[in-house]
């Protein structure tokens, strides 16, 4: 990591024999496959798939890699990013979040793919507040997904056409779009924005099943001011019209 370069996310092999090092900026280890057997202040464990090692700068420590092995590290210098990572009152191994879990398999996946590096401050930063989360947030012994990451999905369930889009919910709750995408991808396997249409379609063939209102009535329930727009968006997901929907559903019933 060069002395001007304020954070950097890398997949690393280690070596087998055993190593004796420290540095000057903080580390966080997530094993991908294999394992590290890690001493820290004589403190012996070995790191496995499903868990995190968060290393202080300057922390002494030893470290080998099992013959096959493969890790995402963050290299932190900048300040914020480390006290994201640090907590005093957290062990610096420990078992890493289902949601943090998922988002960093997508963000190896972006380096494999990308080459073996990426220096992405957004990336990092939602990964470092994803990182501090089990520790703020587990509560009886079950993971929460990050706060601001709820309360987005609230946002996105319960706004129509002519509410916030996802710009607008992401400023709102202090993430950006990248970082609510990333969150909201690896904890759902979709899009914020893929989220709100199949949130307004489903609540839109209810209403064709369930009700007598017109598909003019129905598109501005949902929030649409121009019914086409609507027509345009369930013909394109569903692949027929609403109204064809509606004869559809009473011919099945």
């Amino acid at each position: 990591m060069r002395d001007d370069q304020p954070y950097l996310i890398e997949l690393r092999h280690y070596a087998p024999c055993q190593t004796r090092h420290h540095h000057p900026h903080a580390q966080v280890v997530i094993p991908l496959q294999g394992t590290m057997d890690l001493a820290i202040a004589s403190r012996e464990t070995r790191l496995a798939v499903g868990m995190v090692a968060v290393l202080a700068p300057g922390t002494r420590h030893d470290f080998s890699g099992s013959a096959r092995n493969r890790f995402l590290v963050f290299d932190l210098a900048d300040p914020l990013l480390i006290e994201r990572c640090l907590d005093d009152d957290a062990a610096p191994v420990r078992t890493l979040g289902s949601t943090a879990s998922r988002y960093l398999a997508l963000l190896a996946g972006e380096l494999e793919q990308g080459g073996r590096r990426l220096c992405s401050r957004a990336a990092i930063t939602t990964a470092c507040e994803l990182l501090a989360e089990p520790a703020a947030e587990a509560i009886d012994g079950e993971i929460r997904p990050p706060s601001r990451l709820l309360r987005a999905e609230r946002l996105l369930a319960g706004e129509g056409a002519d509410g916030p889009n996802v710009a607008e919910i992401a400023a709102s709750v202090g993430l950006s779009v990248s970082q609510l995408n990333r969150l909201y991808r690896a904890r759902h396997g979709r899009s914020p924005k893929q989220a709100q249409i199949a949130e307004r379609l489903a609540r839109a063939t209810r209403l064709l099943r369930e009700t007598d209102h017109s598909v003019a009535t129905i598109a501005h329930l949902l929030g649409y001011r121009n019914p086409s727009s609507f027509c345009s968006l369930f013909k394109e997901h569903l692949g027929m019209t609403p109204s064809d929907y509606r004869r559809a559903a009473a011919g099945a019933g």
